[in-house]
């Protein structure tokens, strides 16, 4: 295999990758991209170290900006959100 099928072996892994999360995101119940990113959050979290907290209302779900793992979380999420946004870094 040539090097450019290769690459276009893994975008179309990738471009697929991006459909299946927005559909499994929408299978489980997450049907907004509001109501994905506390879940999101969580999950960085989870998977980084990090710490997130609600607010007193507990209506938001927040990074906790002091946590030495902060960072990660918050690349983590950010880019699994333009994932479900259809958006990219500026």
């Amino acid at each position: 295999m040539t090097n450019k099928a290769n690459a276009f072996k893994t975008l179309d892994t990738f471009a697929d990758s991006r459909v299946k999360l927005i559909q499994g995101m929408k299978d489980a119940g997450y049907t907004t991209v509001e109501e994905c990113k506390p879940i999101v959050i969580e999950w960085a979290c989870d998977k980084t170290g990090a710490e997130y907290r609600e607010n007193k209302a507990k209506t938001k779900i927040m990074l906790v900006t002091s946590h030495p793992n902060y960072e990660g979380a918050k690349t983590t999420v950010r880019d699994i959100m333009h994932m479900i946004e259809g958006t990219k870094r500026v």
